[in-house]
């Protein structure tokens, strides 16, 4: 499942995909931020998603937050929100001059959307254990969804073989 935060306000642009990345853009400026990189924070006003713009270890930086709020949703489901989000100015301890810590509000509006169907993952184990289950309904829904997967895929066989032929000819002959 993939929920997708997409906002704008102020000149800022956050596209905010929980627990895989965010992207703040800012005029001419895109930074992009990996999971390892963004902090979340459980608060009462929602989910407090915070990233560092600039960090320095002896003249300070800026981070910026945002709340973002729990929204139900179905899959495929957008629903509007509407949050706020700061920068933080921060002095390191070799600034001069010294100055005090100062916070920039900015008001967020975007939607919110549930991406991916919730799937059970095809594979054998998946496929054993259904029918072990004797439970006909999750049989049939688990042929179905193999259905549909074979389906979007077309001969993946066919294409597999292709690739490894295309491989073969273009890979140096060994004497």
């Amino acid at each position: 499942m993939a929920i997708i935060y997409a906002l704008s306000g102020g000149g800022i642009q956050i596209d905010y995909t929980v627990g895989t990345s965010f992207v703040f853009k800012q005029g001419g400026t895109t930074k992009t931020f990996t999971d390892g990189e963004i902090i979340t924070d459980q608060t009462g006003l929602g989910t407090l998603v915070s990233v560092p713009l600039m960090l320095t270890i002896d003249t300070g930086g800026s981070r910026f937050g945002v709340f973002v709020p729990t929204v139900q949703l179905t899959v495929g489901q957008s629903a509007p929100v509407t949050t706020i989000g700061a920068t933080e100015s921060f002095s390191g301890p070799n600034s001069i001059p010294r100055r005090p810590t100062t916070w920039q509000c900015v008001a967020l509006q975007g939607t919110v959307t549930d991406t991916l169907p919730h799937v059970v993952p095809l594979y054998a184990v998946a496929i054993q254990n259904s029918i072990a289950s004797g439970d006909l309904a999750k049989m049939q829904d688990l042929s179905a969804q193999a259905d549909r997967l074979l389906a979007d895929q077309g001969d993946l066989g066919g294409a597999v073989t292709a690739l490894k032929a295309e491989i073969a000819k273009l890979q140096p002959k060994s004497k």
